[in-house]
């Protein structure tokens, strides 16, 4: 049986760091080493300042170390506003006129200079017309991200977007049902969703929204420190109050969810049949039943860590976080 080749992940979240050491085979993963660890840089996908970039860079340096990684491969991932993810219809063109129109397309959308973006495409596969999902990011920011990695004594190898990963998660575990798929991947300030077409279209966005944004309303309602409504929020005995915030401020939420899936819809004449929530924030009270209504299909908790062989223990129940840093680990190196 094959196994790629080994690589070091390193997502990187606004509120925790996931890392993970391994390759995947054909039907499942292989890790030598994995942990989760409190970002140290709270505001780390916005840019962080000259001062805490060093300490960024010293922590994670550290932190590697502790955990023993060996390998010298890395892959990231971004997402959040600076993400540029855009889809547009081609013609049936050769293959070396496709870049030329990428470009056009960009000085369409990015008028105010793509040059400074890094960008890269992909043709989906569709029976009905030829769709090309273009994603940028920020050259300064890949550029930081590349000085990260070298400092830390890695080289990053493959820089992808939160929402592709969990695409590609869920494609490698053959999660595909009804021809469709939705993840939706609730962080501390962003939800990621994917919507897959089996072997075909590919729907990615960013939300605004997660755990701190639901922290920060129990603050406000109860008039309390953000450290004490964080206790709150865990609470069970609170679960109640709890739920009842989280739709209120969900609202928007849930509603671009649903706008996605009706997109997705109209491109692809499917549904998704139910969701699969994953995430820091996944367990949230009221979040599940919440998207529930909006989209009237169920879901389900996913812990995509659930029958990795020798994971368990802490690993296990924190692996409801760990979704992107799998759909890295499934991509293969250059």
């Amino acid at each position: 049986m094959r196994v790629r080749e080994t690589k070091v992940i390193v997502d990187i979240g606004s509120d925790t760091i996931k890392v993970v050491e391994g390759a995947v085979n054909q039907r499942n993963f292989s890790i030598s080493r994995i942990g989760v660890v409190k970002n140290p840089v709270a505001n780390f996908r916005l840019g962080p300042v000259p001062e805490e970039q060093e300490v960024f860079i010293s922590f994670l340096r550290d932190y590697l170390n502790r955990l023993n990684i060996r390998s010298r491969a890395g892959v990231s991932s971004v997402a959040g506003s600076e993400v540029l993810i855009h889809y547009f219809d081609i013609p049936e063109v050769p293959p070396e006129e496709v870049e030329s129109m990428v470009e056009v397309e960009l000085s369409e959308v990015f008028p105010q200079g793509w040059s400074s973006l890094e960008y890269d495409f992909q043709i989906l596969p569709s029976s009905e017309r030829k769709t090309v999902l273009l994603a940028g990011y920020p050259r300064s920011r890949c550029n930081f991200l590349m000085q990260v990695f070298s400092q830390c004594g890695l080289r990053l190898v493959i820089l992808d977007l939160d929402s592709l990963a969990l695409a590609n998660l869920y494609s490698f575990t053959a999660q595909e049902n009804g021809g469709s798929g939705l993840v939706i991947n609730v962080g501390a300030r962003l939800t990621n969703m994917a919507l897959v077409e089996k072997g075909g279209f590919v729907l990615a966005r960013d939300i605004a929204f997660g755990g701190q944004q639901v922290t920060e309303a129990i603050s406000r309602r109860y008039q309390c420190p953000l450290s004490e409504a964080e206790k709150v929020k865990q609470k069970p005995d609170q679960a109640a109050a709890v739920s009842q915030i989280i739709r209120e401020i969900s609202a928007d939420m849930t509603s671009e969810v649903n706008t996605g899936v009706r997109y997705f819809s109209g491109r692809t004449g499917l549904k998704p049949e139910r969701f699969l929530l994953c995430g820091g924030s996944a367990k949230l009270p009221g979040l599940k039943e919440s998207l529930e209504e909006k989209l009237e299909i169920p879901g389900t908790l996913w812990n995509p860590l659930e029958g990795v062989p020798g994971i368990s223990g802490e690993t296990l129940n924190d692996g409801y976080c760990f979704a992107v840093a799998l759909g890295l680990l499934t991509r293969k190196l250059p």
